[in-house]
């Protein structure tokens, strides 16, 4: 008999345990008393002891059949169930992941005491709390007033100017919401010597990362809510660091997969994964109904009613045990849509401990505060920020081509003296300082391409005292930022689909359409498979949403048409793979070292890391896009031979490396990312609207928010318009004395037209049959019929790209040329009426407002 066939067994005999109790054979005196029907039942332990089928059965004979045996009367002895002991459980986060800040803190004459709040979980007593700091004095020395710490307005604790400190905090100050940690020195301002003494230059500097927060804490034994869930995965304190992620049939995979990316679109850290529940904080159990009762693992069996009776998919935390949430249903396609539910939407703000599909599809969408720019942004949009210090984080989904500016209208008030000044300063990189000598100022700073990444980019502004050295003011120096204050990104030309770093910023191509025309292939043994779906739930992290369309293999290879997502070990690569790698991805699995420019260098330095400008690879990880044939790409994600897998991939699982990804073929070791091969030409493949539509319908169904395509409208530039004015009526002017009235030699049809107009310095009477680039305007009926072969017209040199120069260009290629290529007299009139007009409207608004 197999364990299946036990365990129904045992299941069997408790459910009829009830039913034989009447029929009991024998009863002594000093036997159990039946139990009346109106007291209440104590749960029972569905056993048969040793002793009891003696008394019954006091001789059998070996060879008794076994349908004799299943007909005699036993009694059970019913044995209550010990209740189960709640157990303390450590968890352990650092102050950088509470504070959400940068890794060092400072404190010096300028800000002496600085305040980290953060939240605990209302669902656990707090036993033990212990915090070590880590502090290390500045170059200036350290000031004369003593270091302190102080928790929830508790009792000051001294902390060591130079090292570690540990500091046994008290429990019962902790509260769910709104703890405090103030640290800060006594400043010469501050001891009431301002009038005669100005602090010292010194200060301390707290290392936020190597600054752990370590607590013991016991469930309160009420069991979690689905409000307490999102609450604890999107935390730190609490959050679980190890997840199993167990599930049973055909579609494991893909549960497995998908579960882990709905956890990483929540959490700040991805956890560790495990397939198995061995040493986890946190389980997800998926599985149809009838596939939890044949679960191997005894442990995961339940007898919730709500589970295992219940009808359709359904989202279920256990009672039984308070870290345990059951996806299920009645088919694996039920179970698959809870799943894609949870990978999609939050879980809703309410007490319950089940939910639907519907319920969570209702909620706001996982990326609905996602901030993603394409074109122009208020910074106020961004994040509402006071202070000296003020960050704006954003993404982009093309960083190699996107470049803009930040412009900025800067205010001082009347408490900060004149001469402060503003630093702006992105991903670690100095875009500029204002210096504000008067009230009010207007910067714009150039952001060049390659100074943008992926996912997470920080902006940082700075207001700096006029005065450097120590000094004591009534207030800290503040610069207004103007809401008209914006960050503008254009991305004129898309990278190529083979470049890395799209596929870092939002999984490109193949996350289009949440994967829908992708499959992933991820490794056969179970180490490798748990060390990929951090890989997997990296992905899902940068794009927003889980890829509830895409489709996840393990092992072999994909045989339809769609792109490849492999995440594999060098040595169960299908040889397909292999041969149709980069040339320097095959290098890297020969062995060879690889030294470039560390792509990461200036980011780590932004988090406080240390990282080399130049970075030599050698045993380590690779990546690379690359065409498997005429239709599909492959995105391959694997170690070097003699690196283990797990150990390649575990620096991709945070923001430094992974934004690193660039180009055709990327290494990485450390802390260490370079570039080695240049990204394939491609055209852009095409989604398909078919699918798009499909996308569409699907967010209105399940009630997410439905936002029209953004028009890209040009900007009305007015402060040259007078130049552009003058200058067009010159050329004009010059053309009609200079130029004979002949007709211009047509291409024929397909000719490619481009090229600059007349140079500036050419002479205005120069033929056209010496220039051979110069530009030929032809009628708009033929160049209708050119199409798209034409390929793009090139602007002439005085003109910049505004709108005058588009409304040029829109006009004599359509409707208001001559065969001379000119303007007629009476059009340029009407032009110059509707400018002399908007210029009256504006200036008349302008009044207006002032």
């Amino acid at each position: 008999m197999n364990r299946t066939c036990l365990r129904l067994l045992l299941i069997s005999s408790a459910l009829m345990l009830p039913l034989a109790a009447p029929l009991a054979v024998a009863q002594t005196a000093q036997g159990p008393t039946p139990t009346t029907p109106t007291s209440t039942p104590q749960p029972l332990q569905a056993t048969v002891t040793q002793a009891a089928v003696t008394q019954a059965v006091p001789a059998l004979a070996p060879d008794t059949p076994a349908d004799q045996v299943n007909a005699l009367n036993i009694e059970p002895v019913e044995t209550p169930i010990a209740p189960t002991e709640i157990l303390p459980r450590d968890y352990a986060t650092t102050l950088q992941a509470l504070h959400h800040d940068d890794r060092i803190m400072t404190l010096d004459w300028r800000r002496s005491e600085q305040v980290l709040r953060f939240d605990l979980s209302p669902n656990d007593r707090i036993e033990t709390l212990q915090l070590s700091l880590s502090v290390t004095p500045l170059d200036a020395g350290t000031p004369d007033g003593p270091l302190t710490l102080q928790f929830n307005n508790g009792v000051h604790h001294s902390v060591d100017p130079d090292g570690t400190t540990t500091i046994t905090l008290d429990p019962k100050r902790a509260r769910a919401r709104g703890n405090e940690l103030r640290i800060g020195f006594l400043s010469g301002c501050e001891a009431g010597h301002a009038q005669t003494t100005h602090p010292k230059s010194g200060g301390f500097s707290i290392d936020l990362r190597a600054s752990r927060l370590d607590l013991r804490a016991r469930s309160d034994g009420d069991g979690l809510s689905m409000h307490d869930l999102e609450a604890r995965l999107s935390g730190h304190a609490f959050a679980p660091q190890t997840v199993g992620l167990i599930a049973n049939g055909p579609m494991a995979t893909r549960y497995q997969a998908l579960a882990a990316q709905g956890l990483a679109l929540r959490m700040a850290d991805i956890p560790d994964f495990r397939t198995e529940s061995v040493d986890t904080d946190f389980e997800f159990v998926m599985a149809t109904r009838l596939e939890l009762a044949a679960l191997d693992d005894i442990s995961l069996l339940t007898t919730d009613a709500d589970v295992m009776s219940g009808t359709g998919p359904a989202l279920f935390l256990s009672q039984e045990h308070p870290t345990r949430l059951y996806m299920t249903g009645d088919t694996a396609d039920d179970v698959l849509r809870a799943i894609s539910a949870f990978a999609t939407a939050s879980l809703p703000q309410s007490r319950t401990t089940k939910v639907t599909p519907a319920d969570i599809l209702v909620q706001s969408p996982l990326d609905s505060d996602r901030r993603r720019i394409d074109g122009a942004i208020r910074l106020t949009a961004l994040s509402v920020e006071t202070g000296t210090v003020r960050t704006y984080a954003f993404d982009v989904s093309d960083p190699e081509a996107t470049h803009g500016e930040l412009v900025l209208h800067l205010k001082r008030d009347s408490r900060t003296s004149a001469g402060a000044k503003l630093t702006a300063r992105l991903n670690g990189a100095d875009l500029g300082m204002a210096k504000l000598n008067g009230r009010r100022r207007t910067v714009a700073y150039p952001i060049r391409p390659g100074m943008l990444v992926g996912s997470e980019n920080r902006l940082i502004l700075t207001t700096v005292d006029a005065r450097d050295a120590p000094h004591c003011t009534t207030s800290d120096p503040f610069i207004a930022i103007g809401s008209q204050s914006t960050l503008q990104l254009i991305r004129h030309t898309p990278s190529a689909p083979t470049d890395l770093s799209r596929l870092a910023a939002d999984g490109s191509i193949f996350g289009a359409q949440n994967g829908a025309n992708t499959v992933f292939i991820l490794p056969e043994t179970t180490s490798d498979y748990e060390a990929s779906l951090r890989v997997v739930a990296q992905l899902a992290k940068v794009n927003g949403r889980g890829w509830t369309s895409a489709d996840f293999s393990r092992g072999g290879t994909d045989d339809t048409v769609r792109h490849h997502l492999v995440i594999e070990p060098y040595h169960t690569l299908d040889l397909a793979y292999k041969g149709a790698a980069p040339r320097t991805m095959k290098a890297a699995w020969r062995g060879e070292t690889v030294e470039g420019r560390n792509r990461v260098a200036a980011y780590a330095r932004l988090n406080g890391e240390t990282a080399p400008a130049v970075g030599r690879i050698g045993p380590g990880g690779t990546a690379a896009i690359f065409p498997l044939d005429d239709t599909r790409l492959v995105g391959l994600i694997t170690n070097t031979p003699d690196q283990s897998f797990a150990a390649a991939l575990a620096p991709l699982s945070g923001p430094l490396n992974w934004n690193g990804l660039a180009g055709g073929v990327a290494r990485w070791s450390g802390n260490a990312v370079v570039s080695t091969q240049a990204p394939l030409s491609l055209p852009e493949p095409d989604t398909g609207p078919a699918l798009q539509a499909n996308q569409a319908l699907e967010s209105t169904a399940s009630g997410r928010t439905l936002s029209l395509p953004a028009v890209d409208l040009p900007d009305i530039e007015l402060s040259d318009a007078g130049d552009w004015i003058h200058r067009r009526w010159r050329e004009i002017s010059q053309a009609r004395q200079a130029k004979p009235r002949s007709p211009v030699a047509q291409p024929q049809p397909g000719t490619r037209i481009d090229g600059p107009a007349t140079a500036p310095d050419s002479a205005p009477n120069q033929a056209p049959a010496n220039n051979p680039t110069q530009t030929t305007l032809i009628p708009h009926s033929e160049a209708a019929t050119m199409g798209a072969a034409a390929g793009p017209r090139a602007l002439p040199a005085h003109m910049d790209g505004g709108l005058l120069s588009r409304i040029d260009i829109w006009t004599r290629a359509h409707f208001f040329q001559t065969r001379e290529g000119e303007l007629h007299p009476a059009i340029l009139a009407v032009m110059l009426l509707l400018l002399s007009g908007l210029t009256s409207l504006v200036l008349r608004r302008a009044g207006r407002t002032d």
